[in-house]
């Protein structure tokens, strides 16, 4: 079925507003974040720089959704062949009467934003690495989180700044903040950053973990947080903590996608002969689906295995994913 989401480029903005009449304001922001039209929320929605062409968007609490089928089945609840028989009529009604249907939706191209890539280039030119004295707010926190850095799970992708901005309030504040490098092939695209206190936990910010405003649209697209040179073998996981368990716990490279839709539209080197896939168990199921789109993204380049959790998410948690396997394991 994905397959024929090509086949209406150039329609999806018309198509939604004929099957999905609340996604308007949806299409009307463009790619900027907003309120979901299925859950609600305030910023948690937004559509794909493709969208025209793919009908691609993602939710962070309903998920990704690649096409337009995808958002079609979740929005209305109908089955994959009910998303395709409906799509296919809908677009026959607008060959026949013409696409009438108007909508602002600007799907504009992207424009590179230079301040803000000096701005990710100076917050790791400010930092230091995780061996210097100034960073043990870091050490702590990693140590706090059960995955503690030390010769064998070091990585210079991580660093520290103990006065990184912050937007918090309506002004910038500044605080420390752990980094982490989020790199595609040409190098530094981000940094994902965790603001923490003197003694090692999250800040008690709004936000405590966030990436640094985006250069440009769509441009960490298939970039990961490259924690360590890869090999045949490739482990990925959504957060690096995550990361850093699974390097403990294998001793192999591990890279880390940031989010569900990081990890759906992660580059894989062509060098990689085995993928191993370590799915968050959500409520929403957004972490497994996600792997999924992983994994069918590099059929036929190299072998895939996906683990997820194997316990249940436990009651009033939203999630489940592998370190937090590890610290539960540890306490058995």
């Amino acid at each position: 079925m994905h397959s024929n989401s090509k086949q209406y480029s150039g329609q999806w903005v018309q198509l939604l507003s004929i099957l999905i009449p609340e996604i308007q304001s949806s299409l009307n922001r463009g790619c900027s974040h907003g309120p979901c039209h299925m859950h609600g929320g305030s910023d948690g929605f937004r559509l794909f720089p493709d969208f025209k062409e793919t009908g691609g968007c993602v939710c962070n609490t309903c998920g990704v959704f690649s096409n337009g089928f995808e958002l079609i089945k979740k929005s209305l609840g109908v089955s994959e062949a009910k998303a395709v028989f409906i799509v296919r009529e809908a677009s026959n009604y607008l060959k026949k009467n013409g696409f009438t249907i108007s909508s602002n939706v600007v799907v504009e191209a992207p424009k590179f934003c230079e301040d803000k890539y000096k701005a990710i280039r100076d917050s790791i030119k400010n930092s230091v690495s995780l061996d210097k004295l100034g960073a043990s707010p870091a050490s702590l926190y990693f140590i706090n989180r059960g995955v503690g850095i030390d010769q064998n799970n070091n990585t210079t992708k991580i660093s520290y700044n103990k006065h990184e901005p912050c937007f918090e309030g309506g002004e910038v504040v500044h605080r420390g903040a752990i980094l982490f490098q989020v790199e595609n092939d040409d190098g530094l695209v981000n940094v994902q950053r965790i603001f923490v206190t003197e003694d090692g936990y999250k800040a008690p910010v709004m936000k405590p973990k966030k990436l640094m405003p985006s250069p440009k649209k769509g441009f960490t697209t298939g970039a990961a947080v490259r924690l360590y040179s890869v090999g045949n073998v490739l482990h990925v996981t959504e957060g690096v903590e995550t990361a850093l368990a699974i390097r403990i716990a294998m001793n192999e490279p591990v890279w880390a996608a940031v989010t569900a839709n990081g990890m759906a539209k992660l580059k894989v080197p062509k060098s990689v002969k085995v993928l191993k896939i370590w799915a968050d168990k959500d409520v929403s199921g957004t972490g497994v689906k996600a792997a999924k789109e992983l994994a069918k993204s590099v059929k036929g380049q190299c072998e895939v295995v996906i683990q997820i959790p194997p316990y249940r998410i436990p009651d009033g948690s939203k999630s489940l994913d592998w370190l937090d396997v590890l610290n539960m394991e540890e306490q058995l």
